[in-house]
């Protein structure tokens, strides 16, 4: 029997991107999703797509519109969800914004907004879950982090640092938890081709294209299909392809001697963009 089939499951993120793609596969595999985002037109129109997509007819599907960012009314709403439809068997923390540039360029605010939705979004709806996720004795939570949360990458100061907090974050409740029955998964993707993706390389300066411009992009129905097949083995790191699994392998056994090599891309960078200015 499919491990997903007839489990109770939140997407957090899930109408566009990862999120989405993550929802349609596992409502094709028989679990009832639920998906949460801010904007309500958007669900709607996923959510129509993946009832028509149910496998057997007690399958349920739904959404929670929501925005992880405020707490108060986020935290009243995922209660309800609770009382009405469940504890799901399955998280998976997909929000996301991304605002890149250089430091100085990026408005204080946009740290703040980032940290609220990538970083504190994570933490609010794991613990709003988490006493009766506890009670009952199981549960898995997979938190989407990102390359840049362990390769500082130029041009995300902002980004960047609450990725690596999503990790810091998965790396203690995967101690605390594991003992009590919760598994916890981080995930790690490079590039996907997502919207969100395609706005934000419409923000990057000459300096960030170049660094970018050999990066490889993965479809997120692949990197979907990473990610179920790692939780399906209970894997805690997630490396979705070959060019994220290389540079996290080797971030934990050169460690130190990465900072070299990203001066190195950086000063080729620059130096093309002035050629081409000149």
């Amino acid at each position: 029997m499919d491990k997903f089939n007839q489990k109770l499951v939140l997407i957090t993120g899930g109408s566009s991107g990862i999120g989405l793609a993550l929802a349609r596969k596992l409502v094709s595999r028989g679990a009832d999703v639920f998906i949460l985002a801010r904007r309500l037109e958007h669900l709607t129109a996923t959510s129509l797509e993946l009832k028509k997509s149910r496998i057997h007819p007690a399958q349920r599907t739904g959404i929670v519109s929501a925005d992880v960012s405020r707490e108060k009314s986020t935290v009243r709403i995922l209660e309800g969800f609770v009382n009405k439809v469940g504890v799901p068997d399955y998280i998976f923390n997909s929000a996301g914004i991304v605002f890149p540039g250089q430091v100085e360029n990026i408005p204080l605010q946009e740290f703040h907004s980032q940290m609220e939705t990538n970083f504190f979004g994570t933490v609010l709806v794991t613990k709003a879950f988490l006493p009766a996720m506890l009670a009952r004795g199981n549960g898995h939570i997979v938190n989407i982090s990102s390359f840049a949360g362990f390769y500082a990458s130029y041009g995300y100061s902002a980004y960047s640092s609450t990725k690596f907090a999503v990790r810091g974050f998965s790396d203690v409740i995967r101690a605390e938890l594991k003992p009590r029955g919760i598994k916890v998964s981080v995930v790690f993707p490079a590039d996907v081709d997502t919207p969100q993706l395609s706005y934000e390389r419409s923000m990057q300066n000459d300096i960030m294209k170049e660094i970018n411009a050999s990066a490889g992009m993965l479809p997120s129905d692949k990197v979907a299909d990473s990610i179920l097949k790692g939780v399906e083995n209970g894997r805690y790191i997630i490396t979705p392809g070959f060019e994220p699994t290389l540079a996290y392998i080797l971030s934990i056994t050169v460690g130190w001697a990465l900072y070299p090599l990203m001066d190195s891309l950086i000063r080729s960078a620059v130096k093309k963009v002035q050629n081409k200015n000149k």
